[in-house]
């Protein structure tokens, strides 16, 4: 695991977090938790991450409950995904 840019990318996430996308809060606040400590879990979890700013490039920010539910249900769904894997 020490050749995973893992730093790097979460570091460009938490950029990413902060100028663009506040929906990804929470969960690259998890994964910052690790920076030295790194397992394969973590690394997956990073992965995930970027499938779904992926997916969700084309969509647009909008406040409001009924969007965070649905975003939650989308997240939800990739790691459901990603476990079958």
């Amino acid at each position: 695991m020490k050749k995973v840019p893992y730093t790097s990318i979460v570091d460009s996430l938490i950029y990413v977090m902060v100028y663009t996308r506040p929906d990804i809060t929470h969960v690259v606040g998890m994964v910052s938790q690790f920076l030295f400590n790194l397992g394969k879990e973590h690394w997956s979890t990073v992965k995930l991450i970027l499938m779904y700013l992926k997916s969700t490039s084309s969509f647009n920010l909008c406040f409001g409950m009924v969007n965070m539910c649905y975003l939650l249900q989308r997240l939800n769904t990739l790691l459901s995904l990603n476990k079958g894997k």
